[in-house]
């Protein structure tokens, strides 16, 4: 199976008369983007919130070999484990394992839905989930995801993920206008 990486999509909203066209550019990007199984790819993060003048940047590699969810390993300037799965996002720093089970907090089951609707290509959930808009010109993409879910945006204003080809190569997640997530990745091409 391929998986697509996602932690990360959002911007306008679809009106009723684009929607059938949206879902025809949705369906061909998502049918583009293709990561092999048991793929770990190095990305570069930058994390901003409130309390940050500059964004904080880190490093690290995206681990998509599991079959249960998907690990985040920061290696710099600290390091890290973050794993999502369907039940709880798991947090492991300096020998120290914190869980958060995903019913326990408002929003993180329906982001998971989200990401989980991504990897699997299934534009049906996606759009039960959030308004969508996707543009694309030539090898280069863009899908925008704004929530609809009351429970995801309490926690989420908008993600965007672009890419060229069959690769994804930035995820931006944004939970407010100074509180966001930057991913971009280094995948290689295969098509």
């Amino acid at each position: 199976m391929i998986r697509l990486l996602i932690v990360a999509i959002g911007c306008s909203f679809l009106s009723a008369a684009g929607a059938v066209d949206f879902e025809e550019a949705a369906r061909d990007i998502l049918s583009r983007i293709q990561v092999p199984e048991n793929a770990v790819f190095p990305f570069v993060e930058l994390r901003k919130n409130r309390l940050l003048e500059e964004p904080m940047v880190l490093s690290g590699e995206m681990d998509f070999s599991s079959t249960e969810g998907l690990s985040k390993l920061i290696t710099s300037p600290f390091v890290e484990r973050v794993t999502i799965s369907s039940v709880a996002v798991e947090i492991e720093r300096d020998g120290e394992t914190r869980r958060l089970l995903l019913k326990r907090k408002r929003g993180l089951p329906e982001f998971y839905s989200g990401l989980k609707a991504l990897m699997d290509k299934d534009l049906v959930t996606l759009l039960a989930l959030f308004d969508v808009e996707s543009v694309s010109s030539g090898d280069e993409w863009t899908i925008v995801l704004i929530p609809v879910n009351s429970n995801l945006q309490k926690s989420l204003e908008r993600m965007i993920i672009t890419g060229r080809k069959a690769r994804v190569t930035v995820i931006r997640t944004v939970q407010s206008p100074d509180v966001w997530q930057e991913l971009s990745f280094e995948i290689p091409e295969s098509g």
